[in-house]
């Protein structure tokens, strides 16, 4: 067999949340990753995931290349906020066409003076199949670190409009 299982996995149900709730420390990196033939997600999949990891979501859904969108409120009261905790997320996901205007909004920050570095870092990396940017998809964000925001849209070749306060 050529690759991994995962690039046979078309469709996710249920809620992640619900099985992975309470004090312990969520980690889904690369959970997702080159699962080429995903076309959804369900938007409760992480409903009542808290915790605040590191790379708790780095790469999740890297290189799902079939995905084309992203539902609305999937990380919907999240709670905390840590290191490359959204690094690579949806890297390479090429056939993303365009993005929720609340996908971070809801994210909950009990810490604003934890380190954040490298938080939304290539989170878009390579999405060549996007062309706007909601203009509050990062409203919501209180906390500031060093390379935060670094290649979060690198490669991103079709995008044509990007609003001035995106990053306000």
């Amino acid at each position: 067999m050529r690759g991994t299982a995962f690039n046979y996995i078309a469709k996710i149900e249920g809620s992640l949340g619900a099985i992975f709730s309470g004090s312990i420390q969520n980690m889904f990196a690369n959970t997702f990753g080159k699962c080429e033939n995903l076309t959804e997600i369900p938007g409760d999949l992480f409903k009542g995931v808290s915790g605040t990891a590191n790379d708790m979501f780095r790469g999740t859904f890297a290189s799902c290349t079939s995905l084309e969108t992203i539902p609305m409120g999937l990380f919907s009261g999240v709670t905390g906020a840590a290191d490359s905790m959204f690094e690579n997320v949806f890297s390479g996901c090429t056939g993303l066409q365009s993005l929720p205007e609340d996908l971070f909004a809801s994210v909950v920050y009990e810490d604003a003076s934890k380190d954040v570095t490298r938080l939304f870092a290539a989170a878009f990396i390579g999405c060549t199949g996007l062309t706007e940017l909601p203009a509050n998809l990062f409203s919501g964000i209180k906390v500031a670190g060093p390379q935060m925001f670094n290649a979060t849209f690198a490669n991103c070749s079709s995008l044509k409009t990007i609003y001035s306060g995106l990053f306000g």
